[in-house]
């Protein structure tokens, strides 16, 4: 085989591959702008039924692509969310156990006597002084 044939077939060999590279990616296209298509239609469908969630969602999407999980201030916001969250959950907890379980049948040794004022009530209120 000559150098003259090599260089040929190489040639067609760079050819067919470079043609099987263009089927490829133009299936690829294809494919892409078909699941487009359907991700719009389902965005539409979601912005009619529920604009607010969308509108939430799409607001909190752009703001991770656009790096706003990393920031001082994210992590400050989510900090004292976790907090609020946390008191919040203390407090119901707390309601929780305060309350007494109906389901007792047998009457407590404190029913019928004078009822003691909680601390909240003995507390004076800054408004009134």
């Amino acid at each position: 085989m000559t150098t003259n044939d090599k260089l040929e077939n190489s040639t067609t060999d760079l050819l067919n591959a470079g043609k099987e590279a263009k089927d490829h990616a133009t299936k690829l296209w294809s494919t892409v702008r078909s699941a487009a298509g359907l991700v719009e239609k389902a965005a539409k469908e979601q912005l009619a039924e529920r604009p607010y969630t969308t509108l939430g969602v799409v607001a909190g999407a752009g703001f991770v692509i656009a790096g706003g999980l990393a920031s001082a201030v994210t992590k400050s916001i989510l900090s004292a969310g976790t907090k609020l969250a946390a008191v919040a959950l203390f407090d119901q907890v707390a309601e929780v156990v305060k309350t007494p379980s109906s389901t007792s049948s047998t009457p407590s040794p404190d029913e019928g006597a004078p009822q003691q004022p909680d601390d909240a009530e003995l507390t004076p209120d800054p408004a009134a002084i």
